[in-house]
């Protein structure tokens, strides 16, 4: 029963729910997730930034902080993060004077089936967030740096790396620039292919021209984002990874391509095993998953206590009861609770076995998470369990001949 409800519902194996048309753009429902292939090397040593988003949210945000675009792991493993928590947005930036990141979040910016444009841009002074068009945080940092940026991060779109809270929208543009843009450039930024040195749409014979990976750098182009990628169907080619198919989106940005893949099956970039999440607390819902975790492994722990005894403790209790052999009957009581001790234990390990298969194997369903959380309440319901009927032995001989 407890695999059951631990695994429910076995979606090991899931279709990504992400797909790119002329009209939408990049669509993503639970559960679908595109990310880099590698580590875009070209985010590194970046000293000033800008980076756009296009985006229409069909979230709430109020399960968890979800990710809308994110080079990083996790949460806490990021080099930065574009983030919804419920109406609002929220980017945080990793750098070397605040390890745990800046944030800069807005509310009431993000409105179901509202599109809505964003750019957070660094110029070695000022950090401003922009919405279509109009300044809403500026503040003054003084010189930041990012030198600590992780080189092992991808680039992921709509997720974290391991596939977890789900992000559901559209995204129609994403851009990322090695500099900060001049207001003049901001006040364009309803039509970025004008700040990108570029047009949105290719005819079928520049594509053919230019198969994935192929890019003109002519100098006329220099300004163009380092990454950018325009969500239509003329900029996706069919690819593979790791063995599955997938579809390709076009880096059309400068330098080395960084293509976002789309496994056809939800394949998240690195899956997490009992991942810890240090946050966890600021959710409601996860005291009362904690409570759950708990409660449904007291009566486990009960019955594995009632099963491990008359394995441990009942041959004791036959041998002797009394006096006349010349010893107490406390000590006979002594020795059959130590029996009683042992099954506890046994009941703890077999306890944290289970949880720990679960928990582990969570770490394919795509609806479920691996946590380390889960596996300690898990275990500790366990312990109460056994707890209970070991207080209950005390009171009474806890084997019958």
């Amino acid at each position: 029963m407890l695999f059951v409800v631990g695994l429910w519902p076995f979606n090991f194996s899931e279709r990504n729910n992400i797909s790119v048309s002329q009209e939408e753009g990049l669509t993503l429902a639970r559960h679908g997730s595109a990310y880099t292939a590698s580590s875009p090397g070209k985010l590194q040593g970046l000293s000033r930034f800008a980076i756009f988003v296009d985006v229409e949210t069909s979230s709430d945000g109020l399960s968890a902080f979800e990710k809308i675009v994110s080079y990083g792991d996790s949460q806490t493993e990021m080099n930065f993060i574009l983030g919804q928590w419920k109406d609002g947005f929220i980017p945080v930036l990793r750098t070397d004077q605040k390890i745990e990141g800046i944030k800069v979040g807005v509310k009431d910016a993000l409105r179901k089936d509202e599109r809505s444009r964003f750019l957070i841009s660094y110029d070695g002074k000022r950090l401003y967030l922009h919405q279509d068009g109009l300044v809403r945080i500026y503040r003054e940092t003084g010189p930041l740096t990012f030198s600590n940026w992780s080189r092992a991060f991808p680039l992921v779109v709509g997720t974290d790396a391991n596939g977890k809270t789900q992000w559901r929208g559209t995204i129609y543009e994403i851009a990322i620039w090695d500099r900060a843009l001049s207001p003049k450039e901001l006040k364009s930024l309803s039509g970025l292919s004008r700040l990108s040195g570029r047009k949105d749409k290719k005819s079928k014979s520049e594509i053919a021209a230019h198969p994935a990976g192929a890019r003109n750098d002519s100098k006329e182009q220099d300004n163009r984002p380092l990454i950018h990628y325009v969500f239509k169907p003329e900029n996706t080619y069919e690819t593979e990874v790791r063995g599955g198919k997938a579809l390709g989106v076009r880096d059309l940005g400068k330098g080395e391509p960084e293509d976002l893949v789309i496994p056809e099956q939800f394949m998240p970039y690195k899956r997490s095993y009992l991942a810890w999440d240090p946050d966890w607390l600021e959710y409601k819902s996860n005291w009362l998953d904690l409570a759950v975790n708990i409660l449904g492994f007291i009566p486990f722990g009960m019955l594995l206590v009632f099963a491990f005894r008359k394995v441990t403790g009942c041959r004791l209790q036959a041998t002797g009861v009394g006096t006349n052999n010349g010893f107490p009957a406390s000590g006979v009581r002594l020795r059959v609770q130590s029996k009683v001790a042992i099954a506890v234990i046994l009941a703890v390990a077999a306890g944290f076995a289970v949880s720990f298969a679960i928990e582990y194997l969570q770490a394919y369903v795509p609806s479920r998470d691996s946590s380390l959380r889960d596996l300690i309440a898990n275990t500790t319901g366990t312990l109460l369990g056994a707890l209970a009927v070991l207080w209950y032995s005390r009171k009474r001989i806890p084997c019958s001949v």
